[in-house]
């Protein structure tokens, strides 16, 4: 039963001032270092969601795309965890971290032009082109999304950040899944490998059921295979293997099962030296089975949140040199944006949490809470592209979603049990 609270704010407001904000001082490096893993982690998550969630053509989006080939489902989301973390982890005096990450647009348009020329039959299996994925990228945006860990969830020490509330079982179903995925990759990699100038590796592994399964046999069995459990809760197998262990195993396969007469031995020493490289390798995912992860009690259900908690909010900022010597773009950029912060900074000052009492009001009687609505300000982004105006100025547009805003601004509510139709107000 989910349990449902209202907030008492009228007590609140005579609650005694200056009283001391919770801190995370007493956190250790390494717990700190597990919060910023995980609020990193969570971005990424949250990101490839938006990723996937992009239009290609009417009616059919870059998930549909994603479900129609395991090669560009596992590329978009290896693509996606390699997104550096923007700026700094947010750690609040709550326990609470937020960590961004932000996906270019140009750069998501180039990885899936990237893919479609380097992944035979990629654009068949997907019915994607360089065409369409030039019209689409016309219309997206760069991508913006923020990750969050809290400091009260149990760091086990015998477990990898992230896994505390998976059980063995799925542990291990999930190192054995990424490991089969990451074979399966490297297949798929070494089949793409020129074995002459007319012919790759694929036409050879699909002369006959048994020699693509005998190949596959031998490279579980010889690739060098390691495993990581990642704070999003995804295992991460990387798989290795020499391309001369690979030219051994194809000289063995085609001594033992091969019945044609297309290929020789002689066209896998072409092979090695088509490849131009030493070795393949190859990355495997897979997340623990739904049913193997124990699940934390329901947060409770607010009644009376006021409808900007929901919401986000946005400013624009300006600057224009005053000076003769004109700064960088960088920084009259950095300027606007600092602009932007200021509107922002009023906005939300003057939002209305309950009856008439304002947001400036209620930190009036709770100063503590300053540095981490200062914290907060600084997570707004630039959600559009900058404008550049007349007389060298420059003028951005950021955005700031609420919800973090509220949570910070309850933490000195009095929360009170309710049945709906029972709220404080």
């Amino acid at each position: 039963m989910i349990r449902r609270i209202g907030l008492a704010l009228a007590l609140v407001l005579t609650a005694t001032v200056g009283a001391r904000a919770q801190t995370n001082d007493d956190l250790s490096p390494e717990q700190r270092r597990a919060l910023e893993a995980l609020a990193l982690a969570d971005a990424r998550s949250a990101m490839l969601q938006r990723v996937a969630a992009l239009p290609l053509t009417p009616g059919s989006t870059v998930r549909d795309a994603m479900s129609r080939s395991v090669d560009l489902d596992r590329a978009l989301r290896l693509w996606v965890r390699r997104l550096p973390r923007v700026g700094k982890t947010r750690i609040y005096s709550d326990g609470v971290a937020e960590a961004n990450v932000q996906a270019d647009a140009a750069e998501l348009h180039n990885e899936l032009e990237r893919l479609l020329e380097a992944v035979p039959g990629l654009s068949v299996e997907t019915g994607l082109t360089t065409a369409i994925v030039q019209s689409a990228a016309r219309s997206w945006q760069s991508q913006w999304a923020t990750g969050r860990a809290v400091s009260e969830e149990p760091f086990a020490e015998h477990r990898p950040v992230g896994w505390e509330n998976v059980t063995n079982e799925g542990m291990d179903l999930a190192r054995r899944a990424a490991m089969a995925d990451a074979h399966e990759a490297l297949l798929r990699n070494a089949a793409r490998l020129p074995v002459t100038n007319a012919l790759r590796l694929e036409e050879f592994l699909a002369t006959d059921d048994a020699v693509r399964a005998a190949a596959r046999t031998a490279l579980e069995r010889t690739a060098v295979v390691s495993v990581e459990y990642a704070a999003d809760q995804v295992a991460v197998a990387t798989a290795e293997l020499s391309i001369q262990e690979l030219h051994r195993i194809l000289t063995r396969v085609h001594q033992e099962h091969y019945r044609g007469t297309d290929f020789a031995p002689a066209d896998f020493r072409q092979m090695v030296l088509l490849a131009k490289r030493d070795e393949l390798t190859a990355t495997g995912l897979a997340a623990p089975p739904e049913r193997t992860i124990i699940r934390a009690r329901p947060a409770p259900l607010e009644l009376n949140a006021p409808a900007w908690a929901t919401e986000t909010r946005t400013a624009r900022g300006q600057f224009f040199p005053t000076e003769r010597v004109v700064p960088e773009m960088s920084a009259r950029l950095q300027a606007a944006y600092l602009d932007a912060l200021d509107h922002l900074h009023e906005t939300i000052m003057a939002l209305v949490i309950q009856r008439d009492v304002t947001v400036a009001e209620f930190i009036g009687y709770h100063q503590e809470l300053k540095p981490d609505i200062t914290l907060f300000l600084t997570s707004a982004h630039i959600a559009a592209p900058p404008r550049e105006l007349l007389d060298d100025g420059v003028e951005v547009t950021v955005e700031l979603p609420l919800r973090r805003f509220w949570e910070i601004l309850r933490r000195k509510m009095r929360l009170v049990e309710a049945e709906p139709g029972q709220t404080s107000d």
